[in-house]
């Protein structure tokens, strides 16, 4: 689970410094909305990391505990 969570957070690392590198100069309704909906994104990517994670654990827990 660490490489996905590294892995997500570097795209949004990325994604975050793209957008202010591009050279263009931005309005700040415009930074709100656009690092919103990225910052939204990223926070879905974890949850679902980390609920599918756990989701296993429990499949894996039911599954060891029948045997």
């Amino acid at each position: 689970m660490n490489n996905i969570i590294h892995q997500i957070c570097e795209n949004y690392i990325s994604e975050v410094l793209h957008f202010f590198d591009s050279g263009a100069i931005r309005k700040l309704d415009e930074i709100e909305v656009v690092l919103k909906e990225k910052t939204n994104s990223y926070l879905k990517q974890m949850t679902q990391t980390y609920f599918e994670e756990i989701d296993q654990a429990i499949a894996d827990d039911k599954t060891g505990g029948r045997s």
